[in-house]
């Protein structure tokens, strides 16, 4: 079930993976994208010639792909490259695995890592940190092992 603002509800288990009822959390931006176009269709929000999308992946959204100049070759673009940039901007934006495991509906935070692995700059920026005089003054681990005495 996917619940908006405002009391619309739209039943589409046949769309959800996990066949669960899903709440979809939609920011101010895209709320106001739903805002724009709803009530042009009884039950659908987004439609094409007034008939409801059968799907997302058409030639619409290649010729579109193509069009903005994003690559093509070696490289997968359907649509859900839309999942890993919402997983990728909510990990730079700094929101937690486990809001990140939520929003994504996963059901493991391993397949959460896999749409938001770590970005090159947070991974320099991690090693980085060692430089920090602070990270320095961490008493080191020894070993002492004695000698045997004859």
């Amino acid at each position: 079930m996917f619940i908006l603002p405002g009391d619309v509800e739209l039943t589409e288990r046949s769309a959800v993976k996990s066949r669960r009822d899903r709440v979809v959390v939609l920011n101010d931006v895209a709320m106001s994208v739903v805002d724009s176009v709803r009530g042009q269709h009884p039950t659908h929000v987004f439609t094409y010639r007034d008939q409801p999308l059968a799907r997302m992946n058409n030639s619409g959204w290649r010729r579109q792909w193509k069009k903005s100049g994003l690559p093509t070759d070696g490289y997968l673009h359907g649509v859900h490259n839309l999942r890993h940039t919402f997983a990728r901007r909510l990990r730079a934006a700094g929101v937690g695995m486990e809001t990140r495991k939520a929003l994504m509906d996963h059901a493991t935070g391993d397949i959460t890592t896999h749409y938001s692995a770590a970005e090159i700059g947070e991974l320099l920026a991690a090693v980085q940190r060692l430089c920090e005089r602070e990270s320095r003054k961490n008493p080191a681990l020894s070993i002492v092992r004695l000698r045997a005495t004859a």
